[in-house]
């Protein structure tokens, strides 16, 4: 998924930094953009420099253009939050996948922990040109930790296939339908899948899901 697409408006934001000297926007361009010659290299650096507006409006649109071009895949470190369950599975009526990313290290290469936070980070192209996706896709509202997710970042937004093995579990929400359990276990079987299945269920006494195998 691209990450303008997410259902959080607020998801993947940052402040651009761009207070940069002449000399800062000379030396990015230099090694930047080799075909410009040295003084268009000063022309522009100069230009602007000299209007911190435009050249905010420039670096903010190019670092929105380059971050929706990615693709990020977005997952959790656990199977039993209620939460989770009602807002992505139509009410506890889906399923919840759980993978052994090592059985599949190109498909889940460098996975990281999102960091939740009360304000904006700042990002600086210049300066911290190497800190983009952590600025980016790594920061997310505090309203969101009990998520505790985790994200996958693909050069582009698309469909990726996962290696067989690395699928370990499927766990059925508790008010996922028994026709619809008996198809996903007919078409894991059919395409030769080896998983566990398990099921949340209800908690009698007090707010929860337990997790069984079926």
């Amino acid at each position: 998924m691209k990450p303008y697409d997410f259902n959080d408006p607020f998801d993947c934001q940052v402040i651009v930094d761009t207070k940069n000297s002449a000399a800062e926007i000379a030396n990015f361009l230099r090694q930047n953009a080799p075909g410009l010659s040295s003084e268009e290299i000063k022309r522009y650096s100069k230009t602007w420099s000299n209007n911190p507006i435009e050249w905010n409006r420039m670096v903010s649109k190019k670092i929105h253009e380059s971050v929706n071009e990615k693709g990020v895949c977005c997952f959790v470190s656990n199977n039993d939050n209620i939460l989770m369950w009602s807002h992505y599975t139509d009410s506890h009526k889906g399923i919840c996948l759980k993978f052994d990313i090592l059985a599949d290290v190109d498909f889940f290469t460098a996975p990281f922990h999102v960091k939740y936070s009360k304000d904006y980070p700042y990002y600086n192209h210049l300066k911290d040109n190497s800190q983009l996706v952590k600025s980016l896709m790594q920061t997310k509202a505090d309203i969101w930790e009990y998520e505790g997710e985790i994200r996958v970042l693909k050069l582009t937004a698309g469909s990726y296939q996962f290696k067989k093995e690395a699928l370990k579990e499927i766990c059925f929400g508790c008010n996922c339908t028994k026709e619809d359990i008996q198809r996903i276990k007919n078409l894991i079987t059919t395409n030769n899948f080896n998983v566990v299945f398990t099921k949340a269920t209800k908690e009698a006494k007090q707010y929860g899901l337990s997790i069984k195998t079926i």
